[in-house]
C-alpha cells in the first residue's frame, strides 16, 4: 500500500511540476501551441478524453445529455454534437471525436469555425478506438492493441503491443502502461 501511495504522489508532483513550468511560459506566444497540446493530452489522459480546451472554449462530452458534445466559456454553454461520443481532442481548428457501434469504430472532426463534421477515419476491430491525442499535426489513436498515426492522408501503425493499456506521446516518445499475467 505504501508503494502505491508513493507511487501516485510522485505521478502528482511531477504533474504539478510540469503545469507549473508550462503555466510559467504560457505568455510566450511561440509556445502556447505547444503548451495547448502538451496540456490537452495530460487533461486527456487523467479525464478519459472527456473534456479538452481550445482558444477560449472547453469543450466537454455531456453524458447527462446522450453524450453529446458541448462548448463552453463565461457566457455561453451551447451543444455543437448530437450523438454519442467516446473521446474528445482538439488540434488545428478542429475537435476530433471517437465513436464506437458494434459494427464500426470512426473518427470524425468538427471544424471548429463553422461546426461543420466529417468522418474521417473509420476502422474495423472489436476494441473501437481509443485514447485520442493530437500531437505535431498528427492524429494518434488506439484500436485492436495498435497506436495509430493519422497525417491527414494516411495511416500507419507506429506502436503494436497486445498487453498496452494506456498511452500518451510527448516529444516524439510514446509512454505506455501493460499488463502481465504475472501482476508484476
Amino acid at each position: 500500500m505504501k508503494r502505491i501511495i508513493s507511487f501516485i504522489l510522485s505521478l502528482f508532483v511531477v504533474w504539478t511540476g510540469t503545469i507549473s513550468v508550462l503555466c510559467d511560459d504560457i505568455d510566450n506566444q511561440s509556445n502556447k501551441k505547444h503548451i495547448n497540446g502538451i496540456y490537452n493530452n495530460i487533461s486527456n489522459t487523467i479525464n478519459g478524453g472527456f473534456v479538452c480546451s481550445y482558444g477560449d472554449y472547453i469543450y466537454y462530452i455531456n453524458p447527462d445529455d446522450s453524450d453529446g458534445i458541448y462548448m463552453k466559456n463565461q457566457s455561453i454553454n451551447k451543444k455543437i454534437y448530437t450523438g454519442t461520443v467516446n473521446y474528445l481532442c482538439v488540434g488545428n481548428g478542429y475537435l476530433y471525436f471517437s465513436k464506437s457501434t458494434l459494427d464500426e469504430a470512426s473518427i470524425s472532426a468538427i471544424n471548429l469555425e463553422d461546426y461543420s463534421v466529417k468522418k474521417i477515419v473509420s476502422v474495423d476491430g472489436e476494441e473501437g478506438i481509443m485514447e485520442l491525442y493530437f500531437v505535431n499535426d498528427n492524429l494518434y489513436f488506439k484500436t485492436n492493441n495498435k497506436i495509430i498515426e493519422y497525417d491527414g492522408l494516411k495511416q500507419k501503425t507506429v506502436f503494436q503491443n497486445t498487453k498496452m493499456y494506456n498511452y500518451c506521446i510527448n516529444n516524439d516518445l510514446i509512454f505506455y502502461d501493460y499488463y502481465n499475467e504475472n501482476n508484476e
